[in-house]
């Protein structure tokens, strides 16, 4: 039996919504099942096994490097057996996984807009003339004599220049009065 038919029957084993991917890139040593709502399990043919992991689309999920797990299988193991095998060993651990990388990449599409929040009212309030997005934990606003750095903690800092004497004590004083 070729890897392919064993990953095709793995798919029937694991049942509905399971089944096996037929679109993408066609090779001997790489497979994967869907279950039609974004999640799906990867296998990779190593020599005489089958690394089994779990698939995290970037569209839509943000996983954290501890949410990957992966098991190793024969190949030759009977399809029935290695479709318990995944039920016990891998889907328990991959759907809580998956849910926590859902929640994950909410986070930080929330965070993402915040920071491009703060970015456009400083743009507006300043004049400033572009927002650089250098870093996904932090926005840059640059305006005349001066830059704003937005971080994702929701911090913010200020780097002001050629500020007159008068300007800077009033600015100073307006930070310690505001603690």
């Amino acid at each position: 039996m070729t890897p392919r038919s064993q990953v095709e029957l793995i798919a029937l084993y694991l049942g509905k919504p399971w089944k096996f991917l037929r679109l993408g890139e066609a090779t001997d040593w790489r497979f994967e099942i869907i279950d039609g709502t974004g999640r799906g399990l990867y296998f990779r043919k190593d020599g005489k096994q089958f690394r089994i992991s779990g698939s995290f689309p970037r569209d839509r999920t943000s996983p954290i490097h501890c949410h990957y797990k992966t098991i190793g299988v024969s190949i030759e193991r009977p399809a029935r057996d290695i479709a318990a095998d995944i039920k016990r060993r891998l889907l328990p651990h991959y759907m809580d996984a998956y849910e926590k990388a859902l929640v994950h990449y909410r986070e930080q599409r929330e965070q993402e807009n915040h920071l491009n929040l703060v970015a456009q009212a400083l743009i507006k309030v300043t004049g400033g003339r572009s927002a650089s997005y250098d870093k996904s934990y932090a926005r840059t606003v640059y305006f005349t004599d001066g830059q704003a750095e937005i971080y994702s903690s929701g911090d913010v800092s200020l780097e002001l220049r050629k500020l007159s004497p008068e300007l800077a004590i009033k600015i100073a004083s307006m930070i310690v009065n505001s603690d």
